[in-house]
């Protein structure tokens, strides 16, 4: 087999790679770097467990690629104790990841076939023309799965170890009710790990891109690796698809700088495959032969997801609108189990409110977990509802980051039960509401509010909490 320059860069990344991890892994061992993430995964010298196997895994897939999907069955027996490894270090993704791509291996080695070839008939046929589209298929059902969660949120508790995907699925859920789909993308703030016990990152790499990098770039990413997936199609190169398929199904969970780097490398190796292909051949030749492909297919139908994704983000803007009356936005926790006949019981008591104040307009906020304050504060107080329910445990760690109003110096807060950190008053504690009352449950209010609207927000919560009325 002569090598292709992209077969040489990957050797040359798999050696300087496993010198880095060996030097990481002595730093971590003798205490200079982390040794463990801050869930207690270790990590051997990286930010976090996930990061380590998606490294793993990169090198892996490099490997497969060198040997063009053909290898020995000791070969095989390695990438299956590797693959051992990363589930043991929970690496669920990458494990399930390079599972696919063993099996992938084992099957070419029982057909004793060192050139993959695309199938002329049947089933296989079929599934590799699907590989074309397995960019935009798995983003299509990953965009899919997020914007319909919380209807389907009961569907997805009955399915047991699913916690990690999603909680993949709530991060994104929520991204999407915070900011609007833009041409060129929005900032998102995130945490690298837990930061005073406030969490929140995009993990997906589909829907980073869709919310941080915008439509043009999102729409130009499908298009570029599903021209490249077409053009291993056309070569019979099943490595190749297989490989990028596989990409395809990790960046569903994960969106890793190692995993960006490597997709780049491939992208421009299967598609120049410049140990064949003279420059300007390929350049007169091999792009006009794409060149129907893409003006035909892809750019249509990369115009029609951008459009249908702008015309979303703008019902969506437009329904969340504001009236002309002010808005005050109260989320009043969960809805099921025993706090049903206490969310009955809010809610009465929020409609008298509002009847009494003409002047506002009440906008309750629908939770999907009852810690979703946590994930929202990373975005700053402006995502925060202004007054909304919590437990103590989660409120005192937005008391600590300054998330919450410290209402010491408000009349109201020293009638009645009332929640403090560190000597200063945070939260009206819930009196007499079934399911609440039982437990350690306060009332907040945004740091955020100033001026006439604190002084009225602070009256609601403290009617909310039953120590008064207006």
């Amino acid at each position: 087999m002569t090598d292709s320059a992209l077969k040489k860069a990957l050797k040359i990344v798999i050696c300087l790679g496993a010198f880095f991890i060996l030097i990481m892994l002595i730093l971590s061992l003798a205490g200079i770097a982390p040794l463990k993430d801050y869930n207690g995964y270790y990590t051997f010298g990286f930010g976090y467990h996930t990061d380590y196997c998606a490294v793993l895994l990169a090198f892996a897939l490099s490997y497969i690629v060198i040997t063009d999907g053909y290898m020995t069955w000791k070969g095989i027996a390695v990438l299956c104790a590797l693959d051992i490894w990363l589930f043991l270090l929970h690496g669920r993704t990458s494990f399930l990841c390079l599972l696919i791509m063993i099996l992938f291996l084992s099957a070419r080695r029982l057909q004793a076939r060192r050139e993959g070839r695309v199938p002329g008939t049947g089933v296989l046929k079929a599934i590799t023309r699907i590989m074309i589209f397995s960019f935009p298929l798995f983003a299509a059902a990953n965009i899919i799965l997020v914007l319909t969660y919380r209807k389907l949120q009961r569907f997805w508790d009955m399915i047991p170890g699913l916690g990690t995907f999603k909680d993949r699925l709530i991060y994104a859920a929520l991204a999407f009710d915070e900011y609007p789909l833009t041409m060129t993308g929005t900032f998102i703030p995130r945490t690298p790990g837990e930061v005073n016990g406030l969490y929140f990152t995009i993990d997906s790499g589909y829907i980073r891109i869709l919310l941080e990098h915008g439509l043009m770039l999102f729409s130009l990413f499908m298009l570029i690796t599903t021209a490249v997936q077409a053009y291993n199609y056309r070569k019979g190169n099943v490595t190749g698809l297989s490989v990028m398929t596989v990409m395809a199904l990790s960046f569903v969970m994960e969106y890793q700088i190692f995993s960006l780097l490597l997709l780049t490398a491939y992208l421009l190796g299967f598609y120049c495959d410049s140990s064949k292909r003279d420059p300007d051949m390929f350049l007169k030749k091999h792009l006009r032969e794409d060149a129907g492909f893409i003006v035909k297919i892809l750019c249509p139908l990369c115009l029609v997801l951008a459009a249908a994704l702008a015309v979303l983000s703008g019902i969506s803007q437009s329904l969340s609108g504001e009236s002309g009356e002010a808005v005050i936005v109260v989320d009043i926790g969960v809805r099921s189990g025993s706090f049903e006949n206490g969310v009955a019981d809010i809610e009465d008591r929020l409609r008298l409110w509002e009847m009494e104040h003409p002047q506002y307009e009440i906008r309750e906020r629908d939770r999907i977990r009852d810690w979703d304050f946590v994930n929202l504060a990373v975005m700053g107080t402006d995502h925060l509802p202004d007054i909304f329910i919590a437990d103590y445990y989660n409120g005192e760690k937005l008391a600590v980051t300054g998330s919450v109003k410290d209402i010491s110096d408000i009349d109201p807060a020293h009638d009645g039960n009332v929640f403090t950190v560190n000597g200063s008053i945070y939260a009206f504690s819930v009196e007499g509401i079934p399911g609440y009352d039982r437990m350690d449950y306060g009332i907040f209010i945004n740091e955020g509010l100033e001026g006439d609207r604190l002084d009225d927000c602070v009256d609601l919560a403290w009617y909310l909490s039953g120590s008064g009325r207006s």
